[in-house]
């Protein structure tokens, strides 16, 4: 069986918060580099993203996804025009794609659900740790109180990750 990291990865490099910042206007300030490779090519290479805009808007989907609602993930930013900056779209046959407006290639490869989910909760998972640790930020706390998500999110464990996204 093929390992899932082979298939999907997410990465975020060089993190930027603009400013001191504090309640939603942080989606703004935390910028950096995200990467996506796809099966060993590097699908997506951006700098300037809002990896915490991202991070929320995936997060929402995760939650939708979990309760049952297979729909679209369709990722806009406030920065840019461009659009969609990120998708995870079910054509009609029932595969997942992945597209981008920055695409480096086009993906033509199918994509199970479930290694979407696990690429989505490992990047959310060290993202939070990253801020944590570095910046001090703690934004699921403040999903908290906007997301039964935060929850699920903060007292899991990933599979073989060991990972965890409180601060113990």
């Amino acid at each position: 069986m093929e390992c899932i990291s082979n298939k999907l990865k997410m990465s975020f490099s060089e993190i930027e918060v603009l400013c001191e910042t504090a309640g939603w206007k942080m989606l703004a300030d935390v910028e950096g580099h995200l990467t996506i490779i796809k099966e060993g090519k590097v699908f997506f290479d951006e700098e300037n993203i809002l990896l915490l805009e991202l991070a929320t808007a995936l997060m929402k989907w995760l939650k939708t996804i979990e309760s049952g609602s297979i729909i679209n993930f369709y990722y806009e930013s406030m920065d840019y025009e461009d659009k969609p900056i990120l998708a995870f779209i079910l054509d009609k046959n029932g595969n997942w794609r992945l597209l981008s407006i920055w695409e480096i290639f086009a993906d033509n490869s199918d994509l199970l659900l479930e290694d979407i989910i696990y690429v989505i909760k490992k990047y959310i998972t060290e993202l939070a740790e990253y801020l944590i640790s570095n910046f001090g930020i703690d934004f699921l706390h403040l999903l908290e109180s906007r997301t039964e998500y935060y929850v699920e999110l903060k007292n899991k464990t990933l599979p073989n990750l060991g990972f965890k996204t409180d601060r113990n």
